[in-house]
């Protein structure tokens, strides 16, 4: 539901997170598991991008867009809009 919200596809996530589709794929349909390193890297990768969905309000931003929101994941890792937010408010 997380995906459908953010307009994230399986193939944009395992591009983001790291975690190969091959994996994502059956776990989301509930057909296998998968191990905790990989679901940590899933959790944190779509709370980043709702992170980066907040930072960005209220322009959109292009989930498809893989490089350029791999970009900005980064910047949000490194704390560079937490710094901005702060000096705004």
């Amino acid at each position: 539901m997380q995906l459908a919200r953010l307009g994230v596809s399986q193939a944009q996530l395992s591009a983001y997170c790291g975690v190969n589709i091959n994996k994502i794929s059956p776990w989301l349909a509930a057909t296998r598991d998968i191990s905790n390193l990989d679901l940590e890297k899933i959790i944190s990768t779509i709370e980043n991008l709702f992170r980066l969905e907040a930072a960005a309000e209220p322009w959109p931003i292009d989930f498809r867009n893989v490089p350029r929101v791999k970009a900005l994941l980064e910047r949000l890792k490194a704390g560079e809009f937490d710094e901005k937010r702060a000096a705004q408010g």
